[in-house]
């Protein structure tokens, strides 16, 4: 048993590397696939297959196949986002790489201080690692992802601990939770992380297994699996983040010129999609701006405040206005 779980341990972090890396000049449906590996992989880890119950494996295997295409289908949005940022091959492989370690290193620390419950650390790691670009985005999202945990563990395990062992209502509350989240994760990764980590408390506790005792070790795999992750984004080829939003900022006013070009307007889909990147990438700038404000956050407000004249292209008020913010912000990016 100990085998079976190292080699799928194993090909998950192969999973991961290959998944995150496929978005450097992949077609779409291969880096589906490769997403869908990918997640199939991670729900093996934290649900292992029922062994010694061909019926229940069966069910399960169907569950992780539906699952993971769903979330493949889901993250797609990203693989738009970073194809419309076209970063070069060499930063998805290095993605691919510092996904993999991070995974690599929560597996290992996981199974030495947690070995019943290696995937509190994992999940924390994979989420971090698997979904960021820059520096900054990596330890943005692993303090979003930590103090997510850290909530969704407090509320999910006394949830758990009073529904354990019955189906119906841990059915009920996860379900509930899931829509939740989808309708935080919009407005607030926190609020994600928060209710995924109170989905992972109930799925536990199917089984009894929901024991108030393991909060505090459960916080310790959190923060350990999120450390994993930021240290690879931090050291290993890391990606600033200003550097990251001056390149997107640049991509998406070359969009913007190009739709000011066309008498028609169709080229305003894709420099809105260029924004939307553009304020992704600066994300932990935009977080912190009330702290530490960085002239990036200029560039990346004018933009955005620029996408309903490029909805209103090719009206002659929105092209002379779009037209003098390309300019000022052109400068700007320039110096």
């Amino acid at each position: 048993m100990r085998s079976i779980s190292l080699v799928v341990d194993a090909l998950f972090v192969v999973a991961v590397f290959v998944g995150t890396a496929a978005r450097a000049g992949a077609g779409r449906r291969t880096a589906s696939t490769a997403r869908t590996v990918m997640f199939a992989f991670l729900a093996l880890v934290v649900v292992p297959v029922p062994v010694g119950r061909p019926g229940a494996a069966v069910g399960w295997a169907v569950v992780v196949v539906v699952g993971a295409y769903g979330l493949a289908s889901m993250t797609g949005r990203r693989r738009e986002v970073d194809e419309a940022a076209a970063p070069n091959t060499r930063v998805h492989v290095w993605r691919g790489v510092r996904a993999a370690l991070s995974v690599g290193i929560a597996l290992v620390l996981g199974r030495a201080l947690f070995p019943d419950h290696r995937s509190w650390a994992v999940v924390a790691a994979f989420v971090v690692g698997a979904g960021t670009v820059s520096r900054g985005e990596a330890v943005f999202r692993g303090v979003q992802r930590t103090l997510g945990g850290v909530l969704g563990t407090l509320v999910g395990t006394p949830l758990a601990a009073v529904v354990a062992g019955r189906g119906a209502p841990t059915v009920g509350l996860i379900l509930v939770l899931l829509a939740a989240g989808l309708y935080l994760r919009k407005a607030t990764y926190t609020g994600w992380a928060v209710c995924v980590t109170s989905i992972l408390a109930l799925l536990y506790g199917l089984d009894g297994r929901a024991d108030a005792a393991v909060l505090g070790g459960r916080i310790l795999a959190g923060l350990l699996g999120g450390a994993a992750a930021i240290l690879p984004a931090v050291f290993l080829a890391p990606i600033r983040t200003g550097a990251l939003v001056r390149k997107r900022a640049a991509t998406a006013l070359r969009s913007i010129g190009a739709a000011l070009r066309e008498e028609s307007g169709d080229g305003s889909g894709r420099a809105e999609r260029d924004i939307v990147a553009l304020r992704e990438a600066a994300r932990p700038l935009l977080a912190i701006r009330w702290l530490h404000l960085r002239p990036e956050v200029a560039w990346v407000d004018g933009l955005t405040a620029a996408v309903p004249d490029l909805r209103a292209l090719p009206g002659l008020a929105a092209r002379r206005r779009l037209a003098r913010t390309v300019t000022e912000i052109a400068d700007a990016v320039r110096r």
